[in-house]
Formats: structure tokens, sequence, C-alpha cells
């Protein structure tokens, strides 16, 4: 033990780290690539009723009353500010875990739980 606290401190850090490996292996990636497709697709479908809406409003066939169309673009803005927002946190994950696992000398893994799984295998016997 005195010589990992003298020549690798860091490695006293492992009962730290463990819990999140564990958490690390959990995050589904593909699954998260499948969602986000989902969710453009539905914005998709939102904008192209909202475009619907503006042109029926234009022509003057919808109540000037209704709120439809701006509690719709509203909602819309709203979604695709978050969609955007999600779409570059998972980029930034998947380059973040490509870094890694070429780091630790693997090929093209697609899911973190094939690497976290391993790396909390030998972390709980170390």
């Amino acid at each position: 033990m005195q010589v990992v606290k003298q020549s690798a401190p860091e490695l006293l850090r492992v009962p730290e780290i463990l819990p999140k490996v564990s958490e690390a292996s959990r995050v589904p990636l593909e699954e998260l690539q499948s969602k986000l497709k989902e969710i453009r697709t539905g914005l998709d479908m939102v904008d192209r009723e909202v475009s619907w809406h503006d042109d029926q409003q234009m022509k003057g066939t919808l109540d000037s009353e209704d709120q439809f169309l701006e509690v719709l673009t509203e909602f819309y803005n709203w979604a695709s500010e978050r969609c955007d927002e999600f779409e570059g946190d998972l980029k930034l994950s998947q380059e973040e875990f490509k870094k890694l696992y070429e780091g630790f000398g693997e090929e093209a893994l697609k899911e973190p739980a094939d690497l976290f799984d391993t790396l909390e295998k030998f972390l709980l016997r170390f």
C-alpha cells in the first residue's frame, strides 16, 4: 500500500470512482440516439402543424381568438431548444466515450456497458 501511495496516489481514489463507473455503464447511447430521432420526428410533425395553422390564419379561415398557433409555436420553440441541447450533450458523450475506450486500447465499442462492466469488475477486485 505504501508503494501505491508514493508512486500512484490517484489509485487510492478507486472507492470514490467505483459508483460513477457503475452509473456510467447504464447509459444506453444507442437508445438515446434512437430517442433523439423520435423527438426530431415529433418536432417535424409539430412544425408542419404550426405551418398549416399559420397558413390558415393568414387566409383568415381560423378564428382570430384561437390561441392554438401561439401556444403551439411557443411549445415548438421551447422543445426545439431542449432537443438541440440534448443532441449536443449526446454528441459530447459519444465523443468522450470514444476517447475513453480508445485510451483503453479498445476497438469501436457501441455501448458504455461494454467497457464499464469490465472496468467495474476490475476495480472491485482491486
